[in-house]
């Protein structure tokens, strides 16, 4: 077969070289009939080709040919239906012959009302851009093209699924985007998708094209896509088993539910399109629950649907909602991005509400989170995220903390804290779990063996400037006191409780805790002995603590032990050792 496309191609050649020899410049019929047979038989050949399976390159260059071809007789419809034809078989065994495009273009504007040469030449396209993206700025221009043709054959499926995919590239060149909007390209898409609501296949090409649109658009251009959210939320609940079309839906959500603060063109409320968007997406994910893929779109969809509006009621998940999300992130414990989304999304939904903690906790909640911390201990957002609960989780009730203790969480806590030693964002909860953690005796043997001390005092180190890790870390130190004096005075404890006091002389809580922490290790005769070396007792005189009562009796009790007029409560017991 492939002899008979060398043949056909060149005497094809050879016709065009006997015409320009000639100088022939309008074709008579006998030529025109003559050139008709040779590009009849030659469409015939590609088409058995490709109907075999065969879509090798072929043996001789077809493309160069017909572009001039098509160049000579533009205006023949006969000829260029099958001129059109043969560069669609062309686009299958070559897309990266990019020549034609033009004159597919050309031949879509003279030839409108011949279907054949419009879907041809789309299709086409479709299969040049698919493979040639650095064609799509030089395309750009002639979106009207393509969407004069889409409002022609508003009802032809296959034209319109070219035209749509050739659209999804270009929707996807962010220097496009603007003019994509501004040539009506988006609401011929709405129209396609309300004509066509019922087509799966269709659908998910065209929410791909949205999806694309919107990814990391301008503000304008997610602005101008808001009035589609609805038609977007029609499809997807229009085609619930379609995998394709949910995920390309949810993609697009999430990516314009930014924008939607963003005045309304819809005369409805944003809230009211951002509260649509959310139950949909919830319905969407508990329906695919073996797809991975949908449940990362969704879990993103989600928290940026909640981060766009954080005090809409209307956006609180109920019991239903977190079983979904804890279901989807047991399901795919090694996804990073279902972990790290799921985890975003319990930190709001507990940043709404303190109540959601208990519904967390009953529905599985700390057991994922915990699960995800240990899978993913060096990744900085499942870090911050998770030990942003468990800071709030521990500070709660006595409960929550013996859970947490039960489950692991204290390893898992000083895991982060040595895994990310110097981000702030996770020391600074970290240490508030420590501190929640050590207000009950019962946690704080458990805290010890897991090293927390040295890793508290090495941290502490590294942000003397946080007054809130300084805080934390010195009333830790000072409950974990009561077990290990020695353990935290040999690791230098006191110094770094006078560097506390140092760095922040005016800041009075971190002025108490060094103080509560120095009067910790003050029963521990080694310790007391050192300070009074040290000169503490100034440092301490001059410490601005709160004026409550407790406060102020720590640092008079500590001041006095400094001054040796008075003796901490062992001080005989370690004498008589």
């Amino acid at each position: 077969m492939d002899k008979q496309i060398v043949s056909c191609v060149n005497k094809l050649e050879k016709e065009q070289r006997d015409l320009k020899a000639k100088k022939i410049e309008v074709l008579g019929v006998r030529d025109i009939n003559r050139q008709y047979e040779l590009l009849s038989h030659l469409r015939a050949l590609l088409q058995e080709r490709l109907d075999r399976g065969d879509v090798s390159e072929l043996p001789v260059s077809v493309g160069p040919s017909i572009v001039e071809v098509i160049r000579q007789n533009s205006k023949k419809e006969q000829l260029m239906e099958e001129c059109t034809c043969i560069l669609y078989f062309l686009s299958i065994f070559d897309p990266h012959f990019k020549k034609g495009v033009a004159r597919l273009f050309k031949s879509i504007q003279d030839h409108p009302g011949n279907d054949s040469i419009q879907k041809a030449s789309l299709a086409a396209i479709r299969n040049i851009v698919a493979a040639n993206r650095d064609s799509l700025p030089r395309i750009s221009p002639s979106i009207p093209v393509i969407l004069d043709s889409m409002e022609r054959y508003s009802e032809n499926v296959d034209l319109l699924s070219s035209a749509s995919e050739i659209l999804e590239n270009l929707a996807s060149h962010t220097p496009s985007k603007a003019f994509f909007i501004e040539s009506g390209a988006l609401e011929q898409l709405k129209t396609t998708m309300r004509t066509h609501m019922h087509l799966g296949p269709l659908q998910a090409t065209i929410l791909r094209a949205l999806s694309n649109l919107s990814f990391q658009a301008s503000v304008d251009v997610r602005s101008d896509m808001l009035p589609i959210i609805s038609v977007v939320i029609a499809s997807m609940r229009e085609n619930p088993r379609d995998a394709k079309v949910q995920m390309y839906g949810l993609c697009t959500l999430q990516n314009i539910s930014s924008a939607t603060a963003v005045a309304n063109p819809m005369h409805r409320g944003p809230e009211e399109l951002v509260v649509d968007n959310f139950h949909t997406i919830l319905s969407i994910m508990k329906v695919h629950v073996e797809d991975a893929g949908i449940q990362e779109e969704g879990m993103k969809a989600l928290y940026k649907t909640m981060e766009s509006a954080p005090d809409n009621r209307d956006l609180m998940i109920d019991e239903d909602g977190v079983v979904t999300i804890v279901d989807a992130m047991t399901r795919y414990s090694h996804e990073l991005e279902i972990q790290s989304q799921g985890l975003a999304i319990m930190l709001a939904l507990v940043t709404q509400n303190a109540d959601n903690h208990e519904l967390l906790f009953s529905t599985g909640g700390l057991d994922v989170l915990l699960a995800a911390l240990i899978t993913f201990p060096v990744n900085v957002s499942v870090s911050t995220y998770g030990i942003q609960i468990l800071k709030d989780f521990t500070r709660l009730s006595l409960d929550f903390q013996r859970a947490v203790s039960a489950k692991g969480g204290i390893g898992v806590i000083v895991t982060a804290m040595k895994k990310h030693a110097y981000n702030e964002d996770i020391q600074d909860p970290a240490f508030a779990c420590m501190r929640n953690l050590c207000l009950h005796q019962d946690n704080r043997e458990a805290v010890k063996k897991e090293g927390a001390i040295t890793v508290a005092l090495t941290n502490m180190t590294h942000f003397k400037a946080n007054p809130a890790i300084q805080a934390y870390g010195c009333d830790s130190l000072g409950r974990l006191a009561t077990i290990a004096m020695e353990d935290i005075f040999c690791n230098h404890g006191i110094e770094v409780a006078l560097e506390s006091m140092s760095e922040h002389p005016s800041h009075a809580g971190v002025q108490d805790r060094a103080c509560f922490l120095l009067l910790a290790l003050s029963e521990h005769r080694p310790a007391l002995k050192h300070m009074k070396e040290y000169n503490v007792l100034p440092i301490v005189q001059g410490a601005r603590v709160p004026p409550k009562e407790q406060a102020q009796e720590r640092k008079s009790t500590l001041v006095g032990r400094l001054e040796g007029m008075d003796r901490p409560s062992l001080w005989g017991a370690l004498s008589r050792k």
